[in-house]
């Protein structure tokens, strides 16, 4: 029995073969083919879309100091700019999609649906996108307290708890920069004596071809003595600050070093960092409602 195995007498079978088949029939995809698409912009959106209550809510504002400072007039020759309502929902919705660069948004205006949706056909590029932003600064402040004024009134928004926060916000200016009051007043001897010298150089050479190079030498002069100048007066603000803390915390202040002052950003000042570096930096300040996550009030300041 040790020597037979079992099922050794059942005839071998042998497994049936498919039949030949060619390759598979599959859909690829084909760019270079010529292909017409109709189609509205506005179908493409849906209309639940929060774009549409972006592009509401700038309809119903009053953008009449944006008019006014437009230059091209009917019957008067000259290119016609966007529209501010179109500029003012595009950094809307930027803002929202968390985009503050006008290189990226004149992007997405190009390649995003929803964006190109909001410009409806008007081109835009980052220059005037970013001009628009810096320009009128005043009046979009303004039409963003109405807003939030306008969401108060809806009772959308409550400002009976208010929460505060602070954000250290490194500046331009390198610790090298941060200069005491005797030697920013040697730099300051020395900037004026160097312009000086220089609009003299032009004067006399006006006519030279080396003339156009002095006068640029001459303008980063003054451009240095301004900045020198700037951080003098910074540093009589610290000097009064500091008067005032030695009424109060006399042995804190006899601690510390003399105040410094940056000649590269003047309004900055050396402030402890999350990572617990120093650094140049500002400290904003945001205030917003923590219920509904809307930020009611920013500020800017240099405490520490």
């Amino acid at each position: 029995m040790a020597d037979k195995k079992l099922f050794e007498d059942l005839p071998v079978q042998e497994r049936a073969r498919a039949d030949a088949r060619g390759a598979p029939r599959l859909r690829e995809p084909e760019r270079r083919q010529v292909d017409m698409h109709v189609a509205a912009l506005d179908d493409l959106v849906s209309e639940d879309h929060p774009v549409r209550a972006v592009w509401a809510f700038v309809e119903g504002l009053d953008l009449s100091a944006l008019h006014e400072v437009i230059k091209a007039r009917e019957g008067q020759p000259g290119h016609p700019p966007a529209d501010p309502k179109l500029m003012l929902a595009l950094w809307l919705w930027a803002t929202v999609d968390g985009v503050g660069s006008a290189r990226q948004l004149d992007r997405l205006c190009r390649d995003h649906l929803i964006y190109r949706w909001l410009c409806g056909g008007v081109s835009t590029n980052y220059h005037s996108l970013s001009d628009f932003r810096t320009a009128h600064m005043a009046v979009l402040e303004r039409l963003l307290a109405q807003g939030v004024a306008s969401m108060v009134e809806a009772g959308l928004v409550s400002l009976d708890t208010l929460a505060q926060d602070g954000l250290r916000v490194r500046a331009s200016a390198g610790a090298s920069s941060f200069r005491r009051r005797p030697r920013l007043d040697e730099l300051h001897a020395a900037a004026q004596a160097r312009v000086e010298r220089l609009r003299a150089e032009v004067e006399t050479d006006r006519m030279d071809g080396d003339g156009v190079r002095r006068a640029a030498r001459e303008r980063g002069a003054r451009d240095r003595a301004a900045r020198i100048a700037a951080a003098q007066q910074r540093m009589k603000e610290l000097e009064a600050e500091r008067e005032r803390r030695e009424k109060t915390n006399k042995k804190e202040v006899a601690k510390q070093k003399p105040p410094r002052a940056s000649t590269t950003d003047a309004d900055s000042r050396v402030m402890k960092m999350a990572d617990g570096g120093w650094r140049p930096a500002y400290n904003a300040q945001i205030i917003s409602t923590p219920e509904h996550q809307v930020i009611v009030a920013i500020d800017i300041d240099t405490s520490g």
